[in-house]
């Protein structure tokens, strides 16, 4: 039986599994949009009841390709969902008020790139291809805990704005998520590689992450946390996006080799993690001098033709760090003005905003900038533009 056959033989079969009154229940199969835009299929079982538990079939179905009964596969399905249907029933409403869930918020990390539908329903703060969100901690009535994702509405229902929500939930990390800091040789010895030799270079690694070592990457941007690593390191420091849980630091030299630490990040991304587990294929870097940290740009990027004499370094050191972004001076913006160019002004807290005329440019202080991907369109245009030139001269 192939994959959409057991989907339908479990929604055609489930009800023979479950009590008596769930007869007349409505059974479907949904598409359930998980971190990194990962689709599972979730079997609902809906009745009366506004809340409604989904269970995800993959699980099962490799149980099944593993050579399991379906009868088995079946029963197992339906004491989950009576398992869970339980736990909704004892969860009383009023935990999930503001003055009950407060000190239970936290900041997480995740991929803007692969979540750009969640985004639109999720309060949220992008800092480089990544985006900060917030969850709470939960506890059920039986003792397992969880969490859940804050939404839009849940900030409309708890009557707070979101820079009340971001405030809370970081003051939340130190007090009640505390960051650990250790050397990953240290972290691969407590989970039993105890061959690993004290001068191993991989000791000169460092993994960042929470004391529940869940979600704990966002810890890459505190800059409190990151500021003392950054001292006691002796310099700038080198982020490796390990997973959505940790980040792997090592000190910044000169001779760095960005380019392979980028490739052990993405095999480590591709062969060890889950998909839902995937934080990024950049690397990034943390300034001691700045506090700032940003993405490592590849050496194929950064061999393109600049659009301005101003740097990605002093584009970083005046507060902006998004690297999809060019800096311009005020006098090469004006000169790019009344070309098809999108033009920002950039803020040195990171935040940009579009600009079309001539006195906003001159009313700004601050730096300029064209999107990287713009700016390479607009020179393969002009170069075209001067092939047929001379072409047609020819």
């Amino acid at each position: 039986m192939n994959y959409e056959g057991f989907k339908q033989y479990v929604a055609d079969h489930i009800k023979e599994f479950l009590p008596q009154d769930y007869s007349v229940h409505e059974i479907s199969i949904t598409k359930q949009r998980k971190n990194n835009d990962v689709v599972w299929d979730a079997l609902s079982i809906k009745g009366d009841s506004n809340i409604v538990p989904v269970i995800y079939l993959e699980p099962y179905y490799q149980a099944y390709t593993d050579g399991a009964r379906m009868d088995d596969i079946l029963q197992k399905i339906a004491d989950m969902y009576m398992k869970s249907m339980e736990q909704v029933s004892e969860f009383p409403i009023e935990s999930f008020q503001y003055d009950s869930v407060k000190n239970s918020i936290f900041v997480v990390v995740q991929n803007a790139g692969m979540n750009q539908e969640l985004l639109e329903k999720v309060p949220h703060e992008l800092r480089e291809d990544l985006a900060l969100l917030y969850r709470v901690n939960m506890e059920l009535p039986n003792g397992e805990k969880g969490s859940v994702l804050i939404h839009n509405n849940h900030l409309e229902m708890w009557g707070i704005d979101e820079k009340t929500l971001k405030e809370v939930a970081w003051d939340n990390m130190h007090n009640y998520f505390p960051p650990e800091f250790a050397s990953l040789g240290k972290v691969l010895r407590s989970l039993g590689y105890n061959e690993i030799p004290e001068g191993a270079e991989l000791i000169e690694m460092y993994v960042l992450t929470n004391k529940d070592k869940h979600y704990g990457a966002a810890y890459m941007f505190d800059k409190e946390v990151m500021s003392r690593i950054a001292e006691e390191m002796g310099g700038d420091i080198v982020v490796l996006p390990s997973s959505i849980h940790e980040s792997i630091l090592l000190k910044k030299e000169k001779d760095t080799d960005f380019d392979t630490l980028r490739e052990m990040v993405k095999e480590v991304n591709r062969a060890q993690l889950l998909p839902t587990e995937i934080l990024s294929d950049e690397v990034y870097q943390y300034s001691r001098d700045t506090q700032t940290l940003s993405r490592v740009v590849a050496v194929s990027q950064e061999e393109i033709p600049m659009p301005d004499k101003v740097s990605m370094e002093e584009m970083h050191d005046y507060g902006y760090t998004w690297d999809g972004m060019l800096p311009l001076t005020k006098e090469r913006a004006l000169e790019l003005l009344d070309t098809e160019l999108v033009l920002h002004k950039l803020y040195n807290d990171g935040a940009e905003a579009t600009l079309d005329s001539r006195n906003e440019i001159l009313s700004h202080d601050g730096l300029f900038g064209v999107e990287r991907d713009s700016w390479m369109e607009y020179l393969n245009a002009q170069s075209q533009i001067e092939t047929n030139g001379m072409i047609q001269e020819m």
